[in-house]
């Protein structure tokens, strides 16, 4: 017995070190690759891992700057197994939490913290380039270029149908002319089908009701088998405007359906259809719009996109046009319409097109075979899902997990969990399938890997799913990293099914007192080959874009510069692992990187961003869709965690702070797809979704919750809207209740969502109320749920439809004291506790900036500013008369009213003999 408890230790352990051996990614490219879009040039990484070991002393005493931070207990036990750990984001002073990757790496800056410099930081910053990049291109071009390209083949199509005799044709043509007027009456609200054609529409019209109303699996009134209308509530980047919600709904028409060549059909629907497709082929290559060949206009859609996700893998107008001369004749544009009636020709024409390969990633209910006409693109990771799903069994079975893409991608950790925790390995034929992935993949040459921007930023990924053996920083050895580095990995695959939600084919499971002018030395994440490869794939897409004209001189530098920083950031990182020292540039660069980012974003699309704040990283797409349990799967990344690490900085352990991605995989009914905006709304309440439980080796996974401490305001105004949320009473009794009058008025009704906070908690939150315009109601919440002491309610207003020139959600802050019940003297209760002074807002700021501080006492109290030198610029002294709250505007002017020179500013209270300070930046 004990020799057999033995072995099986033994079988164990030597699992566990094949699982955390260290691995090289999938593949590596070596060599420029020339592809359709110019060469990419991978960018070598030369350095054998070499970095300073180090160990933690229990209670963090040589740690030099441990006293700095205030971690939960939970948090210092990671900290002391894994030397890092991944944790909600604390109070900030920002209008909301951090919204953006960037603003963790701002208030580093602004509060003197070691930065660490995350490839989750320039992962997403990618993902901004790429997302707005495509936006633009639509917007610029594809919209306009679509809509004339419509236009024009309708009143092709139509005047033919006027002219056609034989009854096949006919039909033929009324389909196409159906098809093509549900592409621009959803393109073009504005547009009159009536005075476009003589077609009967009848069908067209019943198409965009069940569009509009998003209906799940129906009958198409024009096509032969069943669509699932719910694929067009517009999701992605199309929610911003109208114009990007018409160009959602008209793309995925003409990118979903099918001029089916499928056996499965019946002989009439499967030749009208085929037929439709040879003359919309025809009337493609035939027409002529504003001088050449309308298959230009349509090339300038399809190319690009091809070049952002890839290629369809259904038959394209370019196979229908080479078939068509092979049966019809070269000529085939430019003979009468009797010639396509001929029976023998279509049969033929149809034969062959049934001899062709079948579409590699099959949708439920939807032809396996035939035309579309700007198909939805092969993605290699929707061709995993489809063969790694099946009808039979549980609902493990039936909806695939991200993880599926990693372990066929490399990762063993990813493989472990969907057997140990998931139990996916129970499926039928699970292992074998993807043994058989994992082969196809492998056995890909680099030129698919560079073939495109979307193969190349799976490419990207492949060295976080890889572990991290010796010569590596002890933390990066750890277990806890490969989770962590896998979670990086998935929500920055997330962020890219997000941008491509519209092209890419989805799959579905078949039916001190002076302050020291101090710049802290920071660490980058040592993974340089992230680094490279990511710079190699930002000069690919710049060169790329170049060709299709896409690009502006502003998009271009801004390019240009990620790339330069990817490249500066791979030295470092390869520094770090080397044991030489950084220069003093490469620590400003540390330091500075939440500005340069975001500087990047605003200059580089200065008209997606004209002076405003992004909406946030928070976004979500589904990825599969499961007819049998009538469910998609998800893909969500939430707004930006902290990540602390403990790295070894010039010989000291040093406590480094540094911006994480949050990872969300759910599911959701299909009907209910979601939205940017409905994602971000459900992140801003307590029914948030759970991350997976698998990241709790890293990460402290309490839920994200907004909090505020300042400013509190009962009251905001924005475009047409006032809302109000005023405590009905200041101080109550916890046996009392807390009652929080809620008021709208201005012309948009809405929806109000509350959460209630104590001691940085999300305690208590309501469900969506929903107010008319100019309504009131009263919320209560029992005070029990909370301790004596301070508590925050921070509601938020969602406008109703999406208001024009307002934003997505206004905030508003009100706060109410809670005393023990027998407590007799209310007065000593609602004074503030203890000494405390919070960010000023905004940081950095231009004009004025608040300063807020409370006293627990009587005491005077001083309030003075610093410059880097440390030469006092500024003093005002506070006479109290007991505790009190004080907010102060500071408008970056001296003691005696000269404007101060943009720079950084510190801050400090004096009471008593307690000081306490902070840091500033006055930008001009």
């Amino acid at each position: 017995m004990k020799t057999r408890f033995f072995l099986l230790v033994i079988l164990v352990l030597f699992l566990s070190n094949c699982l955390f051996a260290q691995q090289e990614p999938l593949i590596t490219i070596q060599r420029d690759i020339a592809t359709d879009f110019g060469t990419y040039h991978p960018i070598p990484v030369q350095v054998t891992p070499n970095a300073d070991s180090y160990t933690v002393n229990p209670d963090f005493s040589n740690v030099v700057n441990f006293s700095d931070f205030h971690f939960t207990e939970e948090e210092k036990g990671f900290l002391r197994q894994n030397y890092f750990v991944v944790t909600p984001p604390e109070s900030t002073s920002l209008p909301a939490p951090y919204r953006e990757i960037y603003d963790v790496y701002n208030a580093n800056l602004i509060g003197a913290i070691p930065t660490f410099v995350t490839s989750d930081a320039m992962l997403h910053m990618f993902h901004l380039f790429y997302d707005n990049l495509l936006m633009s291109a639509e917007r610029r071009f594809f919209i306009s270029d679509l809509n004339e390209l419509l236009g024009q083949l309708i009143q092709e199509l139509s005047q033919q149908y006027q002219t056609a005799t034989d009854s096949l044709v006919r039909s033929a043509l009324w389909t196409d002319t159906n098809f093509l007027i549900v592409a621009k009456s959803l393109l073009d609200t504005t547009f009159v089908p009536s005075q476009a054609t003589s077609v009967p529409l009848d069908s067209a019209r019943k198409e965009l009701g069940l569009i509009y109303n998003k209906k799940r699996f129906n009958r198409s009134p024009i096509f032969s088998y069943l669509e699932d209308y719910s694929q067009y509530k517009p999701r992605g980047h199309y929610t911003r405007n109208d114009s990007l919600k018409h160009y959602f709904r008209s793309m995925m028409w003409l990118g979903r359906m099918t001029f089916s060549g499928d056996s499965f059909c019946t002989g009439k629907h499967t030749r009208r259809e085929t037929l439709a497709a040879i003359l919309l082929t025809r009337a493609l290559f035939r027409l002529e719009q504003t001088g050449y060949p309308a298959i230009q206009i349509w090339k300038r859609i399809y190319e690009p996109t091809v070049f952002f996700v890839g290629k369809s893998d259904d038959l394209t107008i370019f196979v229908y046009d080479r078939l068509a001369k092979s049966i019809y004749k070269d000529d085939y544009v430019s003979q009468p319409l009797p010639v396509f009636a001929d029976t023998a020709k279509l049969n033929s024409f149809l034969g062959a097109v049934q001899l062709l390969s079948h579409a590699r990633i099959f949708y439920p209910k939807q032809p396996s075979i035939g035309m579309r006409f700007m198909g939805q693109r092969f993605i290699p990771d929707s061709y995993i899902f489809a063969n790694l799903v099946w009808p039979e069994g549980d609902s493990t079975c039936m909806l695939p997990r991200g993880l599926d893409v990693c372990a066929v991608l490399g990762s063993k950790r990813a493989y472990q969990i969907e057997d140990q925790i998931y139990h996916r390995t129970s499926c039928p034929l699970y292992n074998s399938n993807l043994d058989s992935l994992q082969q196809e993949f492998t056995a890909y040459t680099d030129s698919v890997w560079a073939q495109n921007l979307y193969w190349n930023w799976l490419y990207v990924l492949m060295p976080l799913l890889t572990v991290k053996g010796t010569g590596y920083p002890p933390f990066m050895q750890t277990p806890a990293w490969v989770d962590k580095d896998l979670a990086t990995a998935l929500a920055s695959w997330s962020e890219l099914r997000h941008d491509t939600i519209l092209y890419a084919k989805q799959s579905g499971t078949p039916i001190g007192q002076g302050p020291e002018p101090y710049l802290p030395q920071g660490y980058v994440e040592p993974n340089p080959e992230v680094f490279a490869r990511l710079a190699a794939l930002t000069e690919f897409m710049k060169n790329g874009l170049e060709r299709f004209n896409l690009l502006t001189n502003q998009t271009r530098d801004a390019l240009l510069a990620f790339y330069q920083l990817q490249l500066n950031l791979k030295i470092v990182a390869e520094k770090e692992l080397s044991r030489e020292h950084l220069t003093f540039n490469e620590n400003k660069m540390i330091q500075l990187i939440g500005e340069t980012l975001r500087g990047l974003l605003e200059f580089g699309f200065p008209e997606m961003y004209p002076g405003k704040r992004p909406e946030g990283m928070a976004v979500v797409a589904d990825v599969h869709t499961d007819p049998n349990t009538g469910n998609v799967l998800e893909e969500g990344v939430g707004y930006p965690r902290i990540i602390y690490v403990i790295c070894n900085i010039e010989g000291h352990l040093v406590v480094t702070r540094g911006a994480a991605y949050s990872y969300y995989e759910f599911t959701r009914p299909i009907s209910s797809r979601m939205t940017d905006e409905e994602w971000r709304g459900l992140l801003e309440t307590p029914n948030q979704p759970d991350l997976p439980v698998w990241q709790g080796s890293f990460a402290n996974n309490r839920k994200y919750c907004f909090n505020h401490l300042l400013p509190v305001n009962d009251i905001y105004t924005g475009g047409y809207v006032t809302a109000y949320a005023t405590m009905v009473k200041d101080t109550v009794s916890q046996s009392d209740s807390i009652r929080l009058h809620l008021e709208i008025h201005g012309w948009y009704a809405g929806t109000l969502v509350t959460r209630f906070f104590q001691n940085n908690q999300c305690v208590a939150g309501s469900d969506s109320i929903y107010l008319g315009v100019c309504k009131d109601t009263t919320l209560s919440v029992s005070a029990n749920l909370f301790k004596p002491g301070w508590v925050l309610a921070s509601t938020i207003y969602f406008p109703e439809g999406g208001a024009y020139d307002m934003p997505d959600s206004m905030v508003v802050y009100s706060r109410v004291f809670v005393q023990e019940s027998n407590s007799v003297s209310k007065k000593l209760r609602t004074q503030p506790a203890i000494l405390t002074l919070w960010n000023n807002h905004p940081n950095p700021f231009q004009n004025e900036t608040l300063v807020g501080f409370s006293i627990p006492g009587k005491q005077n109290v001083v309030l003075s500013i610093y410059n880097v030198l440390g030469e006092k610029v500024f003093e005002k002294s506070f006479a109290r008369t007991g505790a009190s709250f004080i907010q102060f505007r500071w408008n970056g002017r001296n003691s005696i009213g000269a404007k101060l020179p943009a720079g950084t500013y510190f801050y400090q209270i004096q009471y008593g003999d307690k000081i306490i300070r902070k840091k500033m930046l006055l930008l001009k």
